[in-house]
């Protein structure tokens, strides 16, 4: 029923329509808060019934709560003032809508809850019905349907958290109209969600590794994990939206420090799935998403503080040579090679010298390859080596670059 229900309807509703979410009033705010609250204080009685393991709340529920205030609280990419200030409110007054992890007294915490459920999602036992009940209550269609009505409990709390995270974040008031005209009650706000998710748990979470495809032992077939049993690329993004619309990244180190432990790992898992193998793999795509709609465009803002990066030249290289990669990806959409070109430029205005010429020619490499791969069929060929010229020449470059930026820690 999923996407069909009234709820469902009322959500899709307000997706851009600025009118419809400013119509709504606090008293209907309200009443989806007190349902979602009614989740955080007992399992679902459908799951129960189907032999799943009694956690003492119903996170797949409040998920679908949690979308509802997100589409009237963030409207065509900004946030609505008046509807994220009453949700806020609303929330604070009822913790039990916060889940058992940041709920207040006794919650371990965001970090823990998700490590938790990954963990979870790792264990047959805990993580779907007991074999004795599903018998008893079969599910009709094949494999395929059932696989697809099954619920995922692991996966289920992640994504219930990661559903909160990201609510919170657009409740966030904008940075450069509220918080630095001092205006108070968006600094109350912002120190409000401060409090509800430590800085420190945001960070783990995001540095925290998701299982990539690989090879079976008979060299042919392909092992995926189940994105929807899963640790996915997409809980990691409500951390990002999170960690930059209400903390802010204004610090080198600290950019340096979520790239070295968290960005940089997922552009490399990324880069190595660009294979005829496993380019079109879900979690490939996944990553792609993840990179280029939550990561890239966030080191586009933070660009000017990469200058002055000598003393990690080597890791910033590495970056650079990375993004590069991501942006010859097989299976990139238009949409997604023009925000890892924008990366790139912004980068190039940054960053040391020896490191600009290196993303200059990482720039002017992906236009002309852009250039010419839509050129008539008849060129393919030329195409193909003219690329492969520009790859040796890369190649080149780039490890012309790290010998320059190894030579310069040396000598610091």
């Amino acid at each position: 029923m999923r996407g069909s229900t009234p709820l469902d309807v009322a959500a899709a509703s307000c997706i851009d329509n600025n009118e419809l979410a400013l119509a709504l009033q606090e008293q209907d705010l309200e009443k989806v808060v007190t349902y979602l609250a009614g989740c955080g204080l007992q399992s679902c009685p459908m799951l129960l019934s189907k032999g799943y393991p009694d956690i003492g709340w119903n996170p797949c529920g409040g998920e679908r709560y949690l979308d509802f205030l997100r589409f009237a609280v963030f409207v065509n990419g900004e946030s609505v003032e008046e509807n994220a200030n009453v949700v806020v409110r609303l929330l604070i007054r009822r913790p039990e809508c916060f889940g058992p992890a940041l709920r207040g007294e006794g919650g371990n915490g965001l970090l823990a809850a998700i490590e938790e459920a990954i963990k979870i999602s790792e264990d047959p036992a805990r993580d779907g019905p007991t074999v004795k009940k599903d018998r008893r209550f079969p599910m009709f269609g094949g494999e395929e349907q059932q696989e697809e009505n099954r619920v995922h409990l692991g996966n289920a709390i992640m994504s219930f958290y990661s559903a909160l995270i990201d609510l919170l974040g657009r409740c966030a008031p904008e940075m450069h109209q509220l918080i630095q005209a001092g205006k108070g009650e968006a600094l109350r706000i912002r120190a409000i969600l401060r409090s509800l998710v430590p800085i420190e748990d945001l960070v783990g979470v995001i540095s925290l590794p998701v299982h990539i495809p690989a090879l079976g032992k008979d060299g042919g077939s392909i092992i995926e994990p189940k994105m929807s049993a899963s640790f996915v690329p997409d809980h990691k993004a409500s951390m990002v939206l999170f960690l930059d619309r209400v903390y802010g990244i204004e610090n080198q180190d600290f950019l340096l420090h979520v790239l070295e432990v968290g960005f940089l790992p997922d552009m490399r898992a990324a880069a190595s799935l660009d294979t005829i193998a496993f380019s079109t793999t879900e979690m490939a795509l996944a990553l792609n998403r993840y990179l280029c709609t939550a990561v890239l465009p966030l080191l586009t803002k933070c660009a000017p503080l990469f200058a002055g990066t000598d003393h990690r030249a080597i890791m910033i290289d590495s970056m650079l040579h990375t993004i590069y990669r991501l942006s010859r990806g097989r299976a990139l959409t238009k949409a997604q090679r023009d925000v890892i070109e924008d990366c790139l430029m912004s980068l190039c205005k940054s960053v040391t010298p020896h490191a600009r010429v290196c993303v200059c020619v990482c720039v002017c490499v992906c236009v002309c390859v852009s250039v010419l791969v839509s050129v008539s069929a008849a060129l393919i060929p030329t195409v193909l080596v003219l690329r492969s010229l520009i790859s040796l020449s890369l190649s080149l470059s780039l490890s012309l670059s790290l010998s320059l930026s190894l030579s310069l820690s040396l000598s610091l």
